[in-house]
């Protein structure tokens, strides 16, 4: 019996490769990473869109968010053992103040974010 548990599990095991990139459990109410990047929009009111979370839309409140997932890419980058470059890609309503826009790509720099593409949306 231990024979037939021991061959079981040599042969369970033999595919899964101990090279594969370790990634922190996601928390249900954090947007998802894409590698180092994180994807966030803005509505057409100008308020930070987050899944799970009720629309972000004071200064405090975007800068307290991007400094925890800077916190968030960090960890992630050093479980990866990769080089920590965050980067943001936001998703802008074309109704959006370009005022408000530009007060969320200034946070973002001033949390860290070192990359940052910008997109117009319709919706």
């Amino acid at each position: 019996m231990r024979v037939l548990y021991l061959l079981t599990v040599a042969v369970l095991f033999a595919g899964v490769s101990a090279a594969a990139p370790i990634r922190p459990p996601r928390i249900a109410d954090e947007p998802p990473l894409v590698g180092q990047t994180l994807a966030l929009s803005l509505n057409a009111d100008g308020a930070l869109v987050v899944p799970g979370r009720a629309p972000l839309t004071k200064a405090e409140e975007l800068k307290s968010f991007l400094e925890g997932q800077i916190g968030r890419i960090k960890k992630a980058a050093e479980a990866n053992k990769e080089e920590f470059s965050p980067a943001l890609a936001l998703t802008a309503n074309s109704q959006s103040a370009y005022a408000r826009v530009l007060e969320l790509l200034d946070l973002a720099e001033q949390t860290g974010f070192r990359k940052v593409s910008l997109k117009a949306s319709k919706k």
